[in-house]
């Protein structure tokens, strides 16, 4: 179990991170995606496609995309969302993820207030670009996905 002197979570690199500042009607696919991605919808609502399911997303909800899917997502017509991302690799991020929640069976969380999570998506999208902020940026990751692992748990050891 986590915090019990497991190593689980303990590489995990973040890759880039962005915060819409508006909606727009721009979705993103059909196309395969590299990395894990992380998204938080902020307001309004969207879609994501993924293995021939549609999964409405609506505030306070997340998805995950796993790296080698073909992914499309796109905005509600009606309440565009706003969302933030950060893309993410590691060894341990698909074990992390079930421990969390998340499974390619279980792509959604449920909705968690932004006042917990927006904090550390607006430390990780700093601009600088440096090894002290990319050192600082992979802690904030674990600490993100550590308010997932409360909020939407997953396995446990045990």
């Amino acid at each position: 179990m986590p915090g019990s002197g497991s190593s689980v979570g303990s590489f995990l690199l973040v890759t880039d991170t962005h915060i819409q500042s508006e909606s727009d009607l721009n979705g993103f696919g059909p196309a395969r995606r590299r990395k894990y991605i992380l998204h938080y919808v902020i307001k309004g609502c969207g879609y994501y496609e993924v293995d021939s399911n549609v999964y409405f997303i609506s505030a306070g909800q997340s998805f995950i995309i796993y790296p080698g899917e073909t992914v499309t997502y796109y905005p509600d017509p009606s309440d565009p969302w706003i969302y933030a991302w950060v893309n993410f690799i590691g060894l341990e991020a698909e074990e992390l993820l079930g421990f969390i929640g998340f499974s390619k069976a279980n792509r959604v969380a449920p909705e968690i207030d932004p006042g917990i999570v927006m904090p550390l998506f607006r430390q990780l999208c700093q601009p600088d670009s440096d090894p002290v902020t990319d050192c600082r940026n992979n802690g904030y990751l674990h600490v993100l996905l550590s308010i997932y692992m409360k909020h939407f748990p997953g396995k446990t050891d045990g």
